[in-house]
């Protein structure tokens, strides 16, 4: 097949200097294009623009070119310069663990100053910033790290500081959207697979790992279906982080499918199994997603406009996959694109910076999503979208979600030097919790308790079939310190996780455990990085050392009976069900509420009493008493 050409235009830096006709397009290391000039291989610009100022590659090092039905996979535009009164950020990226969110980036200490003092104007917090020394949890250096002060979720910090960011990276959004996606490059494809492959603790197959890969290639505009519309939508954010590289790539990939694989089953959980042809459902579920984003709200004030922005935005993030529910969806989602548009009062000069921000993204967001609904062949578009999304629910991207995670593996001891340790962020050094706690006296008379970690290490026995592993952390939190061992495990054929944090410390803090799908459906470490007091009103369940004496079993076998009960109960039963002790099998369960009272009534019997402030109930809570100052 014939490979595709351009007519280029050749610069120097700042000034064209000479035209090329007809030149082949080749893959350059990394998978975008370029095309040679005076012997040597530059990359290729939307616009067939190519500069000579640019690093080059040889001939022989570019050899695959690019059929002529793919699209060109052209190189992203180097920044431009900083405008006065920017920012000057140059690239970013928001690690969060357990202490909250770190907002990674690159520039000058003058750009880091400009930023502080935006982060903190905007009501994100500024909790300490400084020089970054260590990569972040994507593997990459950056210059400076703000600890911020936001204790939401890592999508909403996301959301806000690419608003505050976004409207400084590029002055106009629509004239460096690229075209990212490569089409059907197979050269890019098999330097995805390697690295898949490589990356990976399974044994894959490389022909099935090129097929998975291949939705995400494909040209949205020329048959693709969602996942080639998502990540192109992804990548051509004005504070996408994407470089030339297949690894950065392949991280927006697997980006995708957890991020979507989750978003896919809280719409089910909402609205039903709406893509199993059943057009109703996917109807209900984009008309009661609209409701919320009270189209009435005026855009007239900055707070009004930026809540209306964000709101339409996350909107649209659900409805373009409801859409793929029916092909009758696309008309109806086109009505709400014309009430969702910004008005042009709104987009004002001199509106705040997130605010502007916000509205240009709603903009940017609205224009991709009608793309897609224009497409010149829907029927190929739903039904390759709507195949995608049921394949990325049944687990067939597992293998990609996966990757770049924090890899996982039975957690055979945790050594006593390993229990209450921070989890420092870039910029701070990582040291023993515990001897820095010993020598600032502050936690005088303490004691560490082994047996409660090993409380963990049968917890895991229990699940042979569950990966996990153990962490270390601590609740959020500006009073005593409750450094936490957390126990995370993996749904069998899956990458959901459970997980159960236990304090170390002798007599103190609860045990809290975390189900996955359950309460308000945070994963575990959204839940576990807030208070512990909402941490529970996320749905963690709260569990103390504590046992009755003729239970015949001490705190500790106690407390994995209970743990193991949560984790096998059912996942209305972990959110609304009540721990009792089942004598017969001399275990712990989990009940529902409406059982209770017949169970504790069962329960006074046994003990001989009818009256809880009797004498038996008396000895019964000075035993509990005993019991709880020996734990």
């Amino acid at each position: 097949m014939a490979s595709k050409t351009v007519d280029a235009v050749i610069f120097d830096g700042d000034k064209s200097v000479a035209k090329a006709a007809g030149r082949p397009v080749r893959l350059m290391p990394g998978g975008v294009a370029g095309i040679v000039y005076s012997g040597w291989v530059y990359p290729l610009y939307e616009g067939d623009v190519i500069n000579i100022a640019d690093d080059a590659r040889s001939k022989e090092e570019c050899n695959v070119f690019v059929s002529a039905d793919v699209a060109i996979p052209y190189a992203r535009r180097p920044a431009s310069a900083v405008a006065d009164g920017a920012l000057g950020i140059e690239e970013w990226y928001l690690e969060t663990n357990r202490f909250g969110h770190y907002l990674v980036f690159d520039g000058s200490e003058e750009a880091a100053e400009r930023l502080v003092e935006a982060v903190d104007t905007i009501g994100l917090g500024v909790r300490g910033w400084g020089e970054s020394w260590r990569p972040a949890d994507n593997g990459e250096f950056y210059d400076w790290y703000i600890r911020l002060g936001y204790n939401g979720t890592r999508e909403e910090c996301v959301g806000l500081v690419g608003d505050l960011i976004a409207e400084d990276v590029v002055e106009d959004y629509y004239s460096d959207l690229e075209d990212v996606d490569g089409a059907h490059s197979v050269g890019r494809r098999h330097q995805l697979a390697s690295l898949v492959i490589a990356a990976s603790s399974r044994s894959l197959d490389a022909d099935t790992v090129m097929d998975n890969l291949e939705p995400f290639d494909a040209d949205p505009a020329c048959g693709g279906g969602y996942l080639a519309w998502r990540l192109r939508e992804v990548t051509a954010r004005p504070v996408s982080s994407l470089d030339d590289s297949a690894a950065s790539r392949l991280k927006y990939i697997c980006s995708i499918v957890r991020d979507d694989r989750e978003l896919i089953a809280r719409l089910i959980s909402r609205h039903g199994r709406f893509l199993e042809n059943r057009p109703h459902l996917a109807e209900r579920a984009l008309a009661t997603e609209f409701d919320k984003v009270d189209v009435d709200t005026s855009w007239r004030s900055p707070d009004d406009a930026l809540r209306r922005a964000r709101a339409s935005q996350t909107f649209l993030r659900h409805a373009v996959m409801l859409t793929f529910g029916t092909d009758d969806c696309s008309e109806l989602l086109q009505t709400m694109l014309t009430q969702l548009m910004p008005p042009a009062e709104a987009r004002v000069i001199d509106s705040p910076r997130n605010v502007a921000a916000a509205i240009a993204n709603l903009t940017r967001t609205i224009t991709l999503v009608d793309e897609l609904l224009g497409v010149d062949d829907p029927a190929t578009l739903y039904a390759k979208g709507r195949a995608e999304l049921l394949a990325l629910e049944a687990g067939d991207f597992d293998f990609l979600a996966a990757l770049y995670v924090d890899g996982s593996r039975t957690a055979d001891r945790v050594a006593v030097a390993d229990l209450p340790f921070e989890v420092l962020p870039p910029g701070e050094l990582v040291q023993s919790f515990v001897d820095e706690v010993r020598r600032s006296g502050t936690f005088h008379g303490r004691e560490a308790d082994v047996q409660r970690t090993a409380v963990l290490l049968e917890v895991a026995k229990r699940f042979p079939d569950r990966k996990s592993t153990v962490h270390r952390g601590a609740f959020s939190s500006t009073g005593n310190d409750n450094g936490y061992v957390v126990l995370r495990m993996a749904l069998p054929n899956s990458t959901d996780e459970d997980a159960i944090a236990i304090s170390p410390w002798k007599g103190e803090h609860a045990t809290y455990v975390v189900r996955h799908g359950c309460g308000q459906q945070y994963p575990w470490p959204s839940v576990l990085s807030r208070t512990k007091r909402e941490a529970k009103e996320l749905g963690a369940r709260s569990l103390l050392f504590r046992v009755d004496l003729d239970h015949k079993i001490d705190v500790y076998e106690a407390m994995v009976s209970k743990i193991v009960a949560l984790l096998e109960c059912d996942r209305d039963e972990f959110d609304n069900g009540q721990l009792y002790f089942d004598y017969s099998d001399g275990r712990y369960r989990v009940r529902d509420p409406d059982d209770y009272d017949r169970a504790y009534s069962i329960e006074r019997n046994r003990n001989g009493t009818n009256d809880q402030y009797g004498s038996d109930g008396l000895a019964n809570v000075f035993r509990r008493i005993l019991n709880w100052f020996g734990s």
